[in-house]
């Protein structure tokens, strides 16, 4: 609970809790979780303490780290006007920048992790309508723009961070119906593509950002009981198709994209038991392998996706420390998925 727990994923099948971070006041609500491998630096956002907080992960491979051979808090910034209910978190690791989607804020705050000891807010977007409840973020750094699901709005925002100081609507698309419950988003460079998974219509939305000032929602795939409660996506552009975390189906859902027009459901698996309460989805893309957390059954649950008609569990932790998982991020580099769980 209010936690960052690191997971050994090298031996799928055995997934292996190495470490825990708690922190009653810095990651309380924790929400969403990014990790910087070139700094071995965890960035949490955390909801109920409206706050940012860096946290120094060691080099199992090396046997220490910059901070020893524990996991610690290098530091944290709490703002309950820019970071009110802190939810999804991108970052630029170019210019050491985490952007944070905070709901009840309905905002888009940029947080300079310059000095990771004393993370500061540089620049924030408010936006009542576009960004009303803001739960997700996906970044470009290529062109700076960051993709915005809002869920309360049924919206996606496109917003600039080229100039981190005025970060600047670009376009939007609010979508009451059809967007309702934007929780997650997947943004594919490739084809100019943005993947919404939204909760309250239980669907994936594909829209169209090649034009940032119209976004475009193109197809959608919905009235899929697979998809009840989508609230996680993660994309794998090579095969063009993504992965769905679905909290009331309590399970997880392949769609194909390749047509955008008529998304498709390739396969599914579901359980109320090591998936219960799916709430979030990373992908090891060259693995084939998703990392699943169950919210409700405070699991890690990794699967095989390599047949998306038929993804199978290959191995699962089951740890009071995942109880209310809420985001995961993985390092291809050194096999570990980050959670954040908020108790």
């Amino acid at each position: 609970a209010d936690s960052l727990a690191v997971v050994d994923v090298s031996d799928p099948a055995r997934p292996t809790l190495l470490g825990v971070f708690t922190d009653a006041t810095s990651l309380d609500g924790a929400a969403g979780v990014v990790y910087d491998s070139a700094t071995r630096r965890a960035i949490v956002a955390s909801a109920d303490a409206d706050s940012v907080a860096v946290v120094c992960v060691p080099n199992e491979l090396l046997g220490v780290g910059a901070c020893g051979s524990n996991l610690a808090l290098l530091g944290a910034q709490s703002n309950s006007d820019s970071l009110r209910g802190a939810r999804g978190v991108a970052y630029d690791a170019a210019r050491q920048l985490a952007l944070v989607a905070s709901a009840s804020a309905n905002s888009l705050a940029v947080v300079s992790l310059a000095d990771p000891t004393g993370p500061q807010v540089v620049g924030v977007l408010v936006n009542g309508t576009a960004l009303r409840g803001a739960r997700g973020v996906a970044y470009d750094a290529a062109s700076g723009l960051a993709f915005v699901s809002a869920a309360e709005g049924g919206a996606l925002s496109v917003v600039s961070v080229s100039d981190p100081t005025r970060p600047t609507l670009v376009g939007a698309l609010v979508d009451a119906e059809r967007l309702r419950g934007a929780s997650a988003v997947a943004f594919d460079a490739s084809t100019g593509r943005a993947y919404v998974a939204c909760s309250g219509a239980s669907s994936i939305a594909v829209v169209d950002v090649s034009t940032p000032e119209a976004p475009e929602l193109v197809g959608e795939l919905a009235g899929v009981a697979s998809l009840g409660g989508a609230v996680g996506v993660a994309l794998d552009a090579a095969e063009q198709r993504v992965v769905v975390a679905c909290e009331l189906a309590d399970g997880v859902a392949v769609v194909d994209v390749r047509d955008p027009r008529s998304p498709r459901l390739l396969g599914n698996v579901s359980g109320a038991g090591v998936l219960g309460g799916a709430s979030a989805v990373a992908l090891g893309a060259s693995s084939q392998l998703a990392f699943v957390l169950g919210a409700t059954a405070g699991s890690l649950v990794v699967l095989d996706v390599s047949d998306a008609s038929l993804p199978s569990v290959v191995g699962t932790l089951i740890s009071s420390s995942l109880a209310g998982a809420s985001s995961a991020a993985y390092d291809p580099l050194t096999q570990r998925v980050f959670v954040s769980s908020a108790g």
